[in-house]
């Protein structure tokens, strides 16, 4: 009967790990939006000291994509903190405004690595004051290090990146992304 107990300890014990795993990944991705929305009320957006710091010492960010895109290996991401830092002091000139809301979240985890895909709205506002409204999935690879679980990689599929005025049924694509004109 005793090792029938040790066996299911053994069980308990895996399964409160993967699920503190999963609550620390949710964390994670949460400060990654908190710091890519910056100030919402006075600016500026992105900030990128904190955005790098919750990638790994190599990750790398792809950002906006057109969902039905067939080569998303063709876009140069920024790789490594310092491109992500210069990635994203650059973000905050062409968005000055933004909002993350990231929902259902599929999660796994193996050991010390994990993936996970989310839901995104977003709202934001270009350099040119345009307002958009965009739904996305983001596709995200992360890894347990010395410092807590951080982002490996992270993708960013668009079904719609849209004028506010216009609507997705209007105009699908802004032409703040590359493929505008290829269909999803």
């Amino acid at each position: 009967m005793a090792s029938n107990i040790e066996e299911r300890l053994t069980e308990l014990e895996a399964e409160v790990r993967r699920l503190r795993d999963i609550e620390a990944i949710k964390q994670l991705q949460a400060r990654f939006w908190l710091a890519c929305d910056g100030d919402v009320r006075y600016g500026p957006t992105h900030l990128p000291e904190a955005i790098a710091e919750l990638f790994t010492e190599d990750g790398s960010w792809g950002p906006l994509q057109v969902a039905g895109d067939d080569d998303p290996d063709s876009m140069d991401f920024p790789k490594g903190r310092q491109e992500l830092l210069d990635y994203f002091r650059g973000t905050q000139e062409r968005v000055p405004f933004a909002m993350h809301f990231g929902a259902a979240p599929l999660i796994e985890v193996d050991g010390d690595e994990a993936t996970g895909k989310w839901k995104l709205m977003g709202t934001m506002e270009t350099a040119a004051h345009q307002a958009l409204l965009a739904g996305a999935i983001y596709h995200t690879a992360y890894r347990r290090t010395p410092d807590g679980w951080r982002i490996r990689s992270s993708r960013l599929v668009l079904g719609f990146n849209t004028p506010w005025e216009d609507g997705w049924g209007k105009t699908k694509y802004a032409a703040l992304v590359r493929n505008a004109e290829q269909p999803a």
